[in-house]
C-alpha cells in the first residue's frame, strides 16, 4: 500500500511541475528517477511487467513532452544524435528475443530497453530546450544523489536503512551500506557518477545558502562512495576526478586540490580509513582471498560466454536472449568452482559479458559502436563548447566514463544508474546540437542569450558571448 501512495504522490508532484513549465517537470522527473528505489512499485497480475514509480514517471514525462511538441514548446533544431544507433541495438535485441531460450523474461527485458533507455533518451533529448533546462536536470540529479548519500550516512552511523521503511522489498544486506539501491557496489557507483556533476554545479551555485549546500553535497558524495566498500566505485571516483582536473578548467582544479587537502587530513586523523582502502587494493593482487578471486571471476565470465555461444552459429550471432541468464544453470562451467562461497558462479558481474551472452556478437558489436560513438560525441561537445560551458560538459564526460567502467565489473540492475546515465547522455547530445548550430554562419540561434536573458535585445554582430549555465 505504501508503494501505491508514493507512486501517486511523486506522479502528482511531477505532473504539477510539468503544468507550470516543461523544464521544471523534467527536473522533477529526473530527481525522483535517481532517488527512488525500484522496489517502489505496484505488483501486476500474471506475466505483465510491474508498474514501478520509475515507469509511471517516464510515461508521464513522455506524455507531457509529446503534447508540448504538438504546441511547438519543445521543438529543437537538429537531429538527436545516437538515436539511430539505439534503434539498431533495439532491433538486435528483438532478434535475440525471437530466438530466446526464455521467451517471457526476454520480452520483459526488451520492453525495459524500449521504455527505460530508448524512450527515456528521446524524452530527455527532445525535452531539453535550453542551457537553463540542462542545468536544472543536472542539479536535480545531483541533489537526488545527495539525499541518497545522506540516507547512506545515517545507515552507516545509526545502523538503520530508512529507505527500507518506504520500500520494504528493498534487499537488506548485512554489514553493507546500500541506501536506496539493491547492492552496495551500485550505490557506490551512483556516488562516483554524481561527483563530477556536483563539482560542475559549484560554479553555478549562487553565493550564500545555495553554494554552501553545493559544497556539502560535493564533500558528502566521496564519503558515501567510501561507505560502499568496493574497489570499482573508488576507481570510478578517481577516474572522474582525473577527468575533471584535466578538462574542467582551473577553478575546478583549485576545488579538487582543496578536497584533496581535506581528504589528506581525514586520512591523517582516521588511519583506519587508509588501512581499509589499502587492504582492499592489496587483496586485488592475490588469488587466495575472495576479493582477489573476484577479478579472475569477471574474466571467467567472458570465457564461459564464449564457450556457450560457440556451440551454435545462431547463438553466437544473436545470443540466448535477454532475461535468459536467470534461467540457466552454469555453475559447472566455471573453473573457479560452483560454490558461491569460493566465488564460483554467483552472478554475471560484468554487464558487457552478460550482454555478449544474451545478445550475441551482433548485439555486443552494436553496443560497442554505440558507446564508441558516445565517447566521440562527448569529445566533440566539450571541444566545441565555449569556456564557460566546458566544466559541465567535462563533468558529463566523466560521468559517462564512470558508467562505462562500471559495466566492466558489475551487473547494472538498478535503473537509477541507467536513468542518471542517459540523462547525462541527453545533455551531451543536446550540447553537440547547439555547438553545431552556433558554428553555422550568422543566423544561427543564440540560445543561451535569448533564453536565459529574454529581457536583453539580441543583435547579431558575429561576436561570441559567454554562455553561463544558470
Amino acid at each position: 500500500m505504501i508503494g501505491v501512495l508514493i507512486i501517486c504522490g511523486v506522479v502528482l508532484i511531477t505532473h504539477l511541475r510539468f503544468r507550470r513549465d516543461l523544464d521544471r517537470g523534467l527536473a522533477a522527473a529526473v530527481f525522483f528517477l535517481v532517488l527512488l528505489p525500484v522496489e517502489v512499485r505496484l505488483e501486476t497480475p500474471g506475466a505483465l511487467p510491474e508498474l514501478t514509480a520509475h515507469r509511471a514517471l517516464l510515461l508521464l514525462s513522455a506524455w507531457h513532452v509529446l503534447t508540448r511538441r504538438g504546441r511547438g514548446e519543445s521543438e529543437n533544431a537538429g537531429r538527436l544524435p545516437l538515436l539511430t544507433l539505439l534503434l539498431l541495438v533495439g532491433v538486435a535485441r528483438f532478434f535475440s528475443t525471437m530466438h530466446a531460450t526464455a521467451l517471457v523474461p526476454s520480452i520483459k527485458d526488451l520492453l525495459s530497453f524500449v521504455l527505460e533507455i530508448l524512450l527515456f533518451y528521446w524524452v530527455m533529448g527532445s525535452g531539453l530546450r535550453s542551457r537553463a533546462a540542462v542545468a536544472g536536470v543536472v542539479r536535480a540529479a545531483v541533489y537526488a544523489a545527495g539525499i541518497v548519500a545522506g540516507i547512506a550516512t545515517l545507515e552507516k552511523y545509526a545502523g538503520v536503512n530508512y529507505a527500507l521503511r518506504l520500500a520494504p522489498d528493498l534487499p537488506d544486506w548485512p554489514n553493507s551500506i546500500t541506501a536506496t539501491f539493491r547492492h552496495r557496489i551500485l550505490f557506490g557507483y551512483c556516488m562516483a557518477m554524481a561527483f563530477p556533476l556536483a563539482l560542475a554545479l559549484l560554479l553555478l551555485a549562487e553565493p550564500g545558502r545555495q553554494r554552501r549546500l553545493a559544497w556539502f553535497v560535493v564533500a558528502l558524495l566521496p564519503a558515501a562512495c567510501y561507505f560502499g566498500n568496493s574497489r570499482g566505485p573508488w576507481a570510478g571516483l578517481a577516474l572522474a576526478g582525473l577527468v575533471m582536473a584535466v578538462a574542467a578548467g582551473p577553478l575546478i582544479r583549485k576545488r579538487l586540490v582543496f578536497l584533496g587537502v581535506l581528504g589528506a587530513l581525514l586520512l591523517a586523523t582516521r588511519p583506519g580509513v587508509w588501512e581499509t582502502i589499502h587492504s582492499r587494493w592489496e587483496a586485488t593482487k592475490t588469488t587466495d582471498t575472495q576479493k582477489g578471486r573476484s577479478a579472475s571471476y569477471r574474466l571467467e565470465l567472458w570465457r564461459v560466454a564464449f564457450r556457450q555461444l560457440t556451440k551454435s552459429a545462431d547463438r553466437f550471432v544473436v545470443g540466448f536472449g535477454g532475461g535468459s541468464l536467470e534461467t540457466m544453470d552454469l555453475g559447472s562451467e566455471f573453473e573457479l568452482g560452483g560454490s558461491a562461497g569460493a566465488l564460483g558462479y554467483t552472478s554475471w558481474d560484468s554487464e558487457y559479458a552478460a550482454d555478449f551472452m544474451k545478445f550475441g556478437a551482433l548485439g555486443l558489436s552494436l553496443e560497442a559502436l554505440l558507446y564508441g560513438s558516445l565517447l566521440l560525441l562527448c569529445w566533440r561537445s566539450w571541444r566545441g563548447a565555449d569556456p564557460p560551458d566546458r566544466p559541465l560538459l567535462a563533468a558529463g564526460t566523466a560521468t559517462v566514463l564512470v558508467f562505462l567502467w562500471a559495466m566492466t565489473n558489475v551487473a547494472i540492475f538498478n535503473p537509477q544508474l541507467t536513468y542518471l546515465f542517459w540523462t547525462v547522455v541527453a545533455v551531451m547530445a543536446r550540447a553537440a546540437i547547439w555547438a553545431r548550430a552556433e558554428a553555422d554562419p550568422p543566423g544561427a540561434p543564440m540560445l543561451a542569450t535569448e533564453e536565459l536573458y529574454p529581457e536583453i535585445e539580441v543583435v547579431e554582430t558575429g561576436v561570441s558571448l559567454p554562455r553561463p549555465w544558470s
